[in-house]
């Protein structure tokens, strides 16, 4: 009975996480009509530009909410909740020295940021104001995301999203309405703010009265416990940079070669044929906490049923995931022209399909990748993204070497260090697993 309770919770977890991620995109493409209706497309460009930031500041998480799922996953599993509350502690304190250190960043250099992302000057002042507002947007933001690592880790990754999408869901709300008093991106930036530490107070107190029936201490800071996290985090730092930097660098090398046509036509076809991999990513996430409690004792035996249940779900997904990206593919130059009527370009549709071998072989790694981080392997997680990005840029430069550069050699060579990269993820752990 109590293997079916875990079973059916698990099942809610990968839910949710599929379901939640589509309502956000959902959310996303209503709010931005709303938002620009406010502001104007000039100044909500401006915003967007900004948001650019965001991107790059949130690298100050350190991987810390990752190491908070994990440790807490697997001091639940011993019901160590003194442990977990020690952890808290001591990620919170991690994070607010890194964002201290983002913040004096940002303050110090405003200006040049500003110039750097070449905002119009009559949007300057306006930015001046926004770029600090944006360091404590990010830090309320990894302080809530550490909170609900605690949430998820204790197997309730459901509950997390359901979390997330209200915040989302706020952060609306509260926009519109300082927007409706002063359209501005720094109303923007405060609505931002406000929904996250509405949303962080209303999870502590979540946490304290379900988990503990009592405040969280806050003091407990523990200098090893802190060691502990960061190093669990700095290959997942590792991962999360090489991953936000990769899909950049190749743009700037086809604006250069191809023109800047070429770069609006790669960002349609690899957000289309990654949209649906995000939907199973999102929801196997759930499997790291769960991973995690199994490989609790180490040994042989909870190996052998982790190496079980990651085959498990692999074929899970060769079973529904395969045919559903078959699907997709066949039904693409439909869909595409209908969304893209006048825009549609068919070079779009040959990015679209070059890419899927690779997706689909990423995919079919995810459980491996999620055992992996699961089991204190995060490093090998870190060299599979290091092996895709440097063998992406050296399949473009030998086939550069033997044809003009074109498109297709920038789709090939991803899809082609995708799949390695993957397999060498796959194998690896299947070697870390026999020698357990």
């Amino acid at each position: 009975m109590f293997k079916n309770k875990l079973k059916s919770q698990l099942n809610k977890n990968i839910a949710s996480g599929a379901i939640v991620h589509g309502l956000n995109i959902f959310i996303g493409l209503i709010s931005y009509p709303i938002f620009i209706n406010y502001l104007g497309f000039e100044l909500f460009s401006v915003w967007t530009l900004l948001s650019i930031i965001i991107s790059f500041a949130q690298l100050g998480d350190f991987g810390i909410s990752k190491a908070v799922i994990f440790y807490t996953s697997k001091e639940s599993a011993n019901k160590n909740f003194e442990k977990i509350k020690e952890l808290l502690s001591s990620a919170l304190f991690v994070l607010f020295i890194l964002a201290s250190i983002i913040q004096s960043v940002l303050w110090l250099g405003k200006s040049q940021i500003i110039e750097l992302l070449a905002v119009p000057v009559q949007f300057y002042s306006q930015s001046l104001e926004v770029v600090p507002l944006i360091g404590i947007a990010v830090f309320s933001f990894l302080v809530y995301d550490c909170l609900l690592g605690i949430i998820t880790g204790l197997g309730r990754l459901d509950f997390s999203n359901l979390l997330l999408l209200i915040v989302n869901l706020l952060k609306i709300g509260f926009t519109v309405l300082l927007l409706s008093f002063k359209p501005t991106v720094v109303s923007m930036a405060l609505g931002v703010i406000i929904s996250n530490l509405f949303m962080i107070c209303i999870v502590i107190v979540i946490i304290s009265r379900t988990y503990y029936s009592s405040s969280i201490p806050l003091c407990n800071i523990s200098k090893k416990t802190s060691t502990k996290i960061l190093k669990y985090g700095l290959p997942v730092l590792g991962i999360q940079t090489l991953n936000m930097l990769m899909f950049p660098v190749v743009k700037i090398i086809m604006a250069n070669n191809l023109g800047v046509v070429s770069v609006g036509i790669f960002e349609l076809a690899t957000k289309v044929a990654y949209s649906i991999r995000t939907f199973f990513e999102k929801g196997l996430f759930a499997l790291m906490p769960e991973f995690s409690k199994l490989h609790k004792f180490n040994d042989r035996g909870s190996s052998e049923m982790l190496q079980k249940k990651v085959s498990t779900y692999t074929k899970k997904l060769m079973y529904f995931g395969i045919p559903l990206f078959v699907l997709a593919a066949l039904c693409s130059p439909f869909v595409l022209k209908l969304w893209l009527n006048k825009a549609y370009d068919p070079e779009i549709l040959l990015g679209y399909l070059l890419l899927q071998p690779g997706i689909i072989v990423g995919l079919l790694a995810l459980p491996s990748y999620y055992a992996l981080l699961a089991t204190k392997n995060q490093k090998i997680c870190f060299n599979e993204a290091v092996i895709r990005t440097i063998l992406t840029f050296i399949t473009i430069l030998v086939l550069f070497l033997v044809v003009p550069l074109n498109s297709i050699i920038i789709y090939t060579a991803i899809t082609v260090s995708v799949v390695f990269s993957n397999f060498y993820l796959v194998y690896s752990f299947r070697k870390k697993i026999k020698h357990v």
